[in-house]
């Protein structure tokens, strides 16, 4: 990957009463449905929308202004979910009225919301809470996977396989569209914050001190390696097989052209180094990177 990171925004929230405490002015997901229009979710109800790939955001009234908002799935430039704490909104006109679910609010905290088709989708929680949709989100079913492990990312590379990861090394899987999960073993102990899979076979995790860890069969057998020491990744997404980046904290910024073998870490314009929580390709020439300080970081090849 030969494109550049270059800062777009740095300290977004300094104009909102959240104090000197850096770690309450943090994005947690960024996502784009095409090169110039997309959201960012963060802490304290915090939804950003851009229409020019980021050169200016406009803040959106989510409504729910104690919510730490983690994870935003959009199915078009219309229709997007956002959810966190025990929060779960949506939009139906591209942001400029959200509306709480129903379903809310919840007994735990949400992690993630993630659609597989526009009717198809999923909530991940902690103490184990997994919950999907078939309908669009009129209606939600809760799905008893035997675990009190929090659940913090999920992957579906189409709409019948699907991977989450949580605490203490969990590891799903289901081959059915999320009817059925089965655990998986790694032999992994510490935390999985992030998964991504680009087909059904290929797959990466990722978490705590910096484990990584790498599939090629679909999860029946994992490689493991230590990116870094005293580290977490929050998150990775890769482009194909070969080529990918991840993100974490401290400052972590990295990316193969190897399938993950070796790492290689990515400078910025200006050099600052913030924490980050978020990655997102849309495509091999644009990607995007939040985290801590309400930092935004742009990539372009």
């Amino acid at each position: 990957m030969h494109g550049k990171w270059t800062l777009q925004y740095y300290n977004f929230f300094k104009d909102y009463p959240l104090g000197n405490n850096s770690f309450v002015k943090i994005f947690h997901d960024i996502k784009f449905t095409n090169d110039h229009a997309g959201w960012a979710v963060g802490n304290h109800g915090m939804i950003i929308h851009t229409d020019d790939g980021g050169i200016t955001w406009s803040l959106q009234e989510s409504g729910s202004l104690s919510a730490d908002l983690r994870s935003l799935a959009i199915i078009d430039d219309k229709i997007v979910w956002v959810a966190g704490g025990n929060v779960l909104l949506q939009t139906r006109d591209g942001g400029l009225d959200w509306k709480e679910s129903p379903l809310s609010s919840f007994d735990y905290d949400l992690n993630q919301v993630v659609f597989v088709s526009s009717l198809e989708g999923y909530l991940l929680g902690e103490n184990g809470l997994l919950i999907r949709t078939s309908d669009g989100g009129r209606s939600w079913k809760k799905i008893n996977i035997h675990t009190q492990q929090g659940l913090k990312k999920a992957s579906f590379p189409d709409k019948n396989n699907g991977w989450i990861v949580g605490e203490k090394g969990i590891i799903l899987r289901t081959d059915d569209s999320g009817k059925t999960w089965k655990k998986m073993n790694a032999a992994v102990h510490s935390d999985l914050y992030c998964v991504f899979f680009i087909n059904k076979l290929n797959g990466w995790a990722a978490g705590e001190n910096g484990i990584l860890i790498q599939t090629h069969n679909g999860g029946k057998t994992w490689n493991s390696q230590f990116v870094c020491r005293n580290c977490r990744i929050f998150d990775l997404s890769f482009i194909d097989e070969i080529r990918g980046s991840l993100v974490g904290w401290p400052y972590l910024l990295l990316s193969t052209t190897d399938g993950g073998k070796n790492w290689i870490s990515q400078n910025t314009t200006p050099s600052v180094r913030p924490g980050l929580k978020s990655i997102f390709f849309l495509d091999v020439h644009n990607g995007w990177a939040v985290g801590e300080l309400g930092s935004i970081f742009r990539y372009q090849d």
